[in-house]
């Protein structure tokens, strides 16, 4: 900066820097900005932003709250205030943040859609019917302003689900075009030895895309591929992140990437196949690939639907996941993995320290129901099924994860309402992963969630022998369990509607020895079967990057195609 600037010469050039991730430089600014007018509710609001941007949530906090104080009409900075609250774990309090915000301005729609996203991790569920009706209006008006994961949590259509995804896309794009380069990178294909895919994720860490993809970047063919991470998270100090990181033939770590810069660094790279493990979820970067830094870029993984993205070319699935009466849902073209589009890491560890029932306040004798998902995926037409057995199976619990700071107790309250004994919940407490593999075995059955089913946490019981039931319904994500226990050999588990999921869960109760048959057959399937073969797997999958990467070579569009199980 120069000396003696006026205000509006600092304004905007803070504004370029802060637009442009150049944020220590613009922190200076604010600084000498706040000097010039202490009493600014804007400066206090865009610093807290800021602050936010870099992760330094408490002092962010204290700088909206100064905004707040000076300009107490002003809906955005509750709304900011209720972002920064989310970011602490302080969910009560960001909810009524949140309701203050649509207070100020009713029209605040992306805080409406975000409170009815903090009231799902509480299991507040007091308004939800209403919040659905508009949720769902707002993606049908393309309004843009829901987050599709939030709709996933909600939505079992997958027309809707697309119409969301693009929506909310547009607005990323737009809010981004000031550091796009404006028009695509060009390709000429070329043919080399090896083909090298990159792995873009701000999750190579204690996080479940690590934990499911780990030993398939191990098992990756180095004679045929070059595997590239391009890492945009933080660089946390666990075993899984020091693991993956080896296991990539280079790692690079794009953290601190100005936002200006991202896409041409990544075409620097030079891949031939760049593979998005983040798509709609937290730290996403998929929109800045709208330049094309490569020539193949492909959905995967961590985010289980489509992207709404036209410069997406390929999402992977199974012919489980996605129908093809469905695949016309996806701005992606379906390719198709023969078994599971899911992959599984043998190489998890489970503890070996002795598990009683006990040691976690669960009943040595009674039926132990257990679904240890966040509590966001909990829905109350879902747990009104739960109720239904536990009063129908004498002595039994639904043992549960504990979740946010209300959601303990906003459950108890739906027992008791359902005229279910309180003290039939029983919460489990956030563990290390080992822990939390060796105590999933004192669970006689897993319930699945609806419509966002468990995918992890499923991959996690079925790894243990413990048996899961499910209800697969329409869209990707409703689907997952079902694929799971499919590629392992226990299909009876899948049910098709509420109703079927409790008799289904009810007969398994009732049945004991049928319950200990299917879970002697997971166990002996564990091995053997297709969820769990990792080098098969590989393969697989490395056999779809070839059919991509050879349809790109001949000059043809991406097109939806599947894998042969047989050959390969």
């Amino acid at each position: 900066m120069r000396a003696g600037q006026t205000f509006d010469e600092l304004l905007r050039a803070v504004a370029h820097l802060h637009r442009n991730y150049r944020l220590d430089e613009a922190a200076e600014v604010y600084r000498q900005l706040v000097r010039m007018k202490p009493n600014d509710a804007r400066l206090f609001g865009l610093f807290g932003r800021l602050r936010f941007d870099q992760g330094r949530f408490d002092e962010a906090l204290q700088l909206t709250d100064k905004a707040i104080r000076f300009a107490p009409d002003n809906a955005l900075q509750p709304f900011q205030r209720a972002e920064i609250l989310e970011k602490l774990g302080r969910h009560g309090e960001a909810a009524d943040a949140y309701r203050r915000a649509i207070e100020l301005d009713p029209g605040l729609s992306a805080a409406f859609a975000a409170l009815v996203n903090i009231t799902l991790l509480q299991c507040d569920w007091r308004n939800l019917d209403a919040d659905l009706a508009k949720v769902t209006a707002s993606v049908k008006e393309k309004r843009g302003s829901v987050k599709p994961y939030t709709f996933l949590l909600l939505s079992d259509d997958p027309a809707d689900q697309l119409q969301c995804a693009a929506a909310f896309g547009r607005g990323q794009l737009r809010q981004l075009a000031h550091v796009m380069q404006g028009s695509p990178y060009t390709h000429q294909p070329r043919k080399r030895e090896k083909i090298r895919v990159g792995y873009l994720s701000a999750d190579f860490r204690n996080h479940a895309t690590t934990h499911l993809l780990g030993e398939v970047i191990e098992l990756h063919d180095r004679s045929k591929f070059e595997v590239v991470a391009i890492s945009t998270g933080p660089d946390r100090d666990d075993p899984y992140r020091k693991r993956i990181a080896q296991a990539f033939d280079q790692f690079v770590d794009a953290l601190e990437w100005p936002i200006n810069e991202f896409s041409r660094r990544v075409h620097a790279l030079e891949l031939d196949i760049l593979v998005d493990l983040m798509a709609h979820t937290a730290m996403t970067t998929t929109p800045m690939l709208a330049d094309r830094p490569a020539p193949i870029q492909v959905n995967y993984l961590g985010y289980p639907g489509t992207t709404g993205f036209d410069f997406v070319d390929y999402i992977i699935v199974d012919p489980f996941i996605v129908s093809p009466e469905d695949a016309p849902h996806f701005s992606e073209k379906p390719v198709f993995l023969p078994d599971c589009y899911q992959p599984n890491d043998r190489k998890r560890v489970v503890s070996n320290q002795p598990q009683r029932r006990a040691d976690h306040g669960l009943p040595e004798e009674g039926f132990v129901f257990a679904c240890l998902n966040k509590t966001n995926k909990l829905m109350p037409q879902m747990f009104d099924v739960w109720m239904r057995l536990l009063v129908a199976v004498p002595g039994s619990v639904l043992w549960l994860l504990r979740g946010s700071d209300n959601s303990d107790g906003n459950l108890r309250a739906e027992a008791k309402k359902r005229g279910v004994d309180p003290a039939r919940l029983v919460f489990a407490p956030k563990v290390p992963v080992p822990d939390h593999l060796a105590r999933l075995q004192l669970a006689d059955l897993m319930l699945d969630t609806f419509p966002y089913n468990s995918h992890t946490t499923a991959s996690d019981a079925l790894w243990v022998g413990v048996p899961l039931a499910t209800f697969a319904g329409r869209s990707f994500q409703a689907r997952v369990a079902g694929s799971l226990l499919s590629a392992v050999g226990a299909p009876e588990l899948i049910a098709h509607s509420f109703e079927d999921y409790y008799a289904l869960c009810l007969r398994l109760a009732e049945d004991r020895s049928r319950l200990q048959e299917i879970r002697e057959r997971i166990r002996a399937n564990r091995d053997g079967s297709a969820l769990f073969d990792a080098p098969r797997y590989t393969r697989n999958l490395e056999r779809t990057y070839e059919t991509m990467f050879d349809i790109w070579l001949k000059g043809e569009e991406p097109r939806s195609f599947a894998i042969d199980p047989g050959k390969g």
